[in-house]
């Protein structure tokens, strides 16, 4: 049997675009907050900046391991083992509670040493009250992600999507009242925007919920999210494969984290150009992620039918798509790299000039590395799917942290080059996780046609 070109690219977009549009909306909490929070007070925004660094760094690792749910999920939806998917849900919800309990914990634990980490005083004093309310988030954030990677396994990506702007679409409209003290609620600022994204994120695990219990499709399911299950073998299962996929996740966010710190040592105006670089090439990267999810369970789907022999064409299907999409926002942001950050500033502030040129300039690298930032992410969504996780692991863990890092440290520091230098360290090791996390891919799917051409 063969299948067009064509029938790729629709099935990789069926799937991926609801996750994308999703995962669009999840950055958009992010981008709220510190959109609104930099037209309140651009300290506050290098605040943001330094928090949101330490929490990304604990909440990926987590994270990591509930993408592992999709595709054993979606390897056993495709061979038509219920019991099993009902045992994965069950287990992960346990495993969701852990972490999200650990993350906060670890988070707490992480503002004790902050004041150690050479950041300007009114940084600390504006991020740390902040971070300490966004980490109690962490519990909600991972059942809700839990649910949603279940959902998507499933192949109803709409669900996360909607309850995901849902989430934005509230979390925007408090950042709005509390934030500025607007119809009558207290003027809290920084405060205001942390109390915002909690709410959001509670409110979001609350949907989920009452939408297992209204979709037909997630209906059967719904009991089990209050029968948690630790079985040993299912819970070493999916931590054996998600673990290396946190770990990939990990290296990659806290590289940006540290590269952030590292930034905060430069100045205070530099780590506020910083942050806002970063949730725009974040929301990018997060449409990419959305396909690389998408691909995951296409990939597992095909493995779960025993049609292996498409494999190479879905994961390139992806790629394709992936590398068409980044062309345009790098485009994007290499021409409007001038009025972007005016969109996250205050016109009035005294520092927002010096902000907003460093930014400027820091969008260059960022337009530079879209590509490899979208090839490397789906080019490790398509190994997921394979189930392939340990040697992407080894992979990324060089590409961050044995070139990224110390190429920015040297440049920024020993060369001079100040926040650009870390910027382009970050851009040369995205570069050679894509190059290496696309061989890999390309050398298993060439075994796996040699196999079924036996």
């Amino acid at each position: 049997m063969r299948l067009s070109r064509f029938y790729f690219y629709r099935t990789q977009l069926r799937l991926s675009l609801p996750i994308m549009l999703g995962q669009i909306s999840t950055i958009l909490i992010s981008i709220s907050d510190t959109l609104m929070v930099g037209k309140y007070n651009s300290i506050d925004l290098a605040g943001v900046a330094f928090a949101n660094s330490l929490f990304y760094s604990a909440f990926v690792l987590g994270i990591g391991i509930c993408f592992a749910l999709k595709p054993l999920v979606a390897n056993a939806d495709a061979a038509k083992n219920q019991t099993l998917v009902q045992i994965f849900l069950r287990n992960s919800v346990s495993l969701g509670i852990l972490l999200g309990v650990l993350s906060c914990l670890a988070l707490l634990l992480l503002t004790l040493f902050a004041p150690y980490m050479g950041q300007e005083e009114v940084v600390l004093k504006a991020a740390l009250p902040y971070l300490q309310v966004i980490a109690l988030s962490m519990i909600p954030l991972f059942m809700f992600a839990v649910l949603k990677e279940f959902s998507e396994a499933l192949r109803l990506p709409k669900i996360g999507m909607t309850v995901n702007i849902l989430g934005s679409i509230f979390n925007i409209l408090l950042n709005y009242l509390l934030i500025f003290g607007n119809y009558g609620f207290p003027e809290m600022g920084l405060m205001g925007a942390a109390w915002a994204t909690f709410i959001s994120r509670v409110l979001m695990l609350l949907i989920m919920v009452v939408v297992f219990f209204l979709n037909k499709n997630l209906f059967p399911y719904a009991a089990n999210l209050f029968r948690p299950l630790f079985d040993g073998e299912i819970i070493r299962k999916i931590i054996n494969l998600g673990f290396p996929i946190g770990i990939q996740l990990f290296s990659e966010t806290t590289a940006f984290s540290v590269a952030g710190i590292l930034v905060g040592m430069i100045s205070k105006e530099a780590m506020a150009a910083h942050q806002i670089v970063l949730n725009v090439a974040s929301a990018t990267f997060l449409t990419a992620l959305g396909l690389a999810q998408g691909t995951t369970v296409n990939v597992a789907n095909l493995m779960g039918k025993k049609q292996a022999r498409f494999v190479s064409q879905m994961g390139n299907s992806a790629l394709f798509l992936a590398l068409g999409f980044m062309s345009v926002t790098a485009a994007l942001l290499l021409i409007f790299r001038h009025e972007i950050p005016w969109l996250f500033l205050n016109e009035n502030d005294v520092l927002a000039p010096q902000i907003a040129l460093i930014a400027s300039h820091l969008f260059i690298a960022a337009g530079f590395f879209q590509l490899s930032d979208g090839a490397q992410v789906v080019s490790a969504g398509n190994l997921r799917g394979l189930e392939d996780t340990k040697i992407p692991t080894y992979i990324t863990l060089f590409a961050y942290w044995g070139v990224a890092i110390p190429v920015g440290y040297l440049m920024a520091f020993g060369l001079d080059w100040g926040a650009m230098g870390i910027w382009i360290g970050l851009s040369l090791g995205l570069t050679i996780a894509a190059i290496l996390l696309l061989l890999r891919f390309w050398r298993l799917t060439r075994q796996i046609n040699l196999k079924e051409a036996e």
